[in-house]
């Protein structure tokens, strides 16, 4: 596990081409734990692979791949696979965020099998303030309530997939996205759950104008496609062009691929 405490002397906080795999940690952070003042943190092409946090005496237990906060975060072109937290965060967890000029970007990046099983949010909890998510995919995230995001955040959504993220509560609620959370929809995104999953009549809350069919991802992570682990699409994937091209969206995929004058859906770019 790495733990970073920044001080007001830090400007940029930076992590690149790093692998974090199988960390046991206590509280917050299996991974990572990266704190920073006044400053930035930046990471790119980064994995988070098999880590854990489970409660420490005061009962946290946030964040079972990176636990980040009190600043400006951007994560780029990453990966977390089967990530554990037993509360909160399965695979990242963004704290203190409410703060004049602090905001979260996920952009480019591939969100598979992280567990909250106990708590909330498989995959994303962002406790407050402001979070866009873009160009992203979600696949097959478990959490108690809420398989892919939960929080207080403002999530600004684009270009993004939301697939079979499932919630293990006895009433077959809340499966993707918590029903309570803000989403602003900015266009190009899918959200789907298999018709073998059983849900109740408000199980989770559909992002308004999203896409409802099946995005056809390949039924494995590539390991050889780039720096970190990508989920591809199938060739006649309806996600095929019908990102936004606007709001900065990306031009190069999770693998720098170049997006060809058009935008796919998720984190990777069809040929």
């Amino acid at each position: 596990m790495v733990f970073c405490l920044g001080t007001q002397s830090v400007i940029i906080s930076k992590i690149h081409a790093s692998i974090f795999i199988g960390n046991k940690a206590r509280g917050q952070g299996g991974g990572a734990f990266l704190f920073v003042y006044r400053g930035k943190m930046e990471m790119t092409e980064t994995l988070f692979e098999n880590n854990e946090i489970t409660e420490d005496f005061r009962g946290d237990a946030l964040g079972g791949g990176l636990r980040t906060g009190n600043g400006t975060s951007t994560i780029q072109r990453c990966a977390f696979i089967n990530n554990n937290a037993s509360k909160q965060g399965g695979a990242l967890w963004v704290g203190e965020n409410d703060k004049s000029g602090h905001s979260n970007l996920i952009q480019n990046c591939t969100f598979v099998e992280n567990q909250s099983e106990g708590g909330l949010a498989g995959a994303v909890m962002v406790g407050a303030g402001s979070s866009t998510i873009m160009n992203t995919t979600f696949w097959n995230n478990t959490a108690q309530t809420a398989g892919a995001l939960f929080g207080g955040a403002n999530y600004n959504i684009q270009n993004t997939i939301f697939f079979d993220n499932t919630s293990t509560n006895e009433f077959n609620q809340d499966h993707q996205i918590y029903r309570e959370v803000n989403i602003t929809n900015r266009g190009g995104n899918i959200q789907y759950l298999s018709s073998s999953i059983e849900v109740s009549s408000s199980n989770n809350i559909q992002i308004s104008g999203s896409l409802e069919q099946d995005p056809l991802l390949e039924n494995s992570l590539d390991y050889n496609a780039g720096f970190t682990p990508v989920l591809k699409l199938q060739a006649n994937s309806p996600a095929k062009g019908i990102g936004s091209t606007g709001n900065n969206a990306p031009t190069t995929d999770q693998i720098n691929q170049s997006r060809s004058g058009r935008n796919d859906a998720g984190a990777y770019q069809l040929d």
